[in-house]
């Protein structure tokens, strides 16, 4: 009778050392590809802002030459981090919706003449002949920042429903 006892014991234990063997592998595989994709969206937003404010950064560059005639940071520098932070923000696009917008993105880079864009000659005299300049630094910059935005939104409402719809229950 105890032998029926302790076999019986032991193919449970067995059940149940494999079952959890193999829940623990699964809960750290999940684990992982969880973290994979936070540090993918933290990296995405990151690239983002810092997208928007080089854009803004280019923009008040023009707008101070415009004005002054000297450039506080130049314009090369900030179209080629631009350039950079888009390069980043492609490699970190998790959704079609985020590699759309970074096809646009790459698209206005595109007809803003960027990396070869060459900053605008102001004359000195005229601001009316300056704003035309300043006013395509101006558009350029506001487009860059929404589709920047629009970026930073998906990825925090992809990480909202991938990761706080899991926590969230867990938590009660």
């Amino acid at each position: 009778m105890w032998k029926h006892v302790v076999l019986s014991a032991g193919i449970v234990a067995a059940i149940w050392l494999t079952s959890s063997l193999v829940t623990t592998t699964y809960l750290w595989w999940l684990e992982g590809s969880y973290e994979k994709s936070l540090q993918q969206n933290l990296a995405s937003i990151d690239a983002a802002a810092a997208l928007r404010e080089d854009a803004w950064r280019l923009y008040a560059s023009l707008d101070a030459h415009s004005i002054d005639g000297s450039f506080s940071i130049s314009p090369t520098e900030v179209e080629s981090s631009i350039q950079r932070h888009v390069e980043r923000l492609d490699l970190t696009a998790a959704t079609s919706d985020a590699r759309t917008i970074v096809g646009e993105i790459q698209n206005l880079i595109h007809a803003y003449h960027l990396p070869t864009h060459e900053p605008p000659q102001f004359d000195g005299k005229s601001s009316k002949s300056n704003s035309g300049a300043v006013r395509e630094a101006f558009n350029f910059a506001r487009q860059i920042a929404a589709k920047a935005d629009r970026i930073s939104q998906i990825d925090h409402g992809w990480a909202d429903s991938e990761f706080v719809g899991i926590i969230k229950p867990a938590l009660g």
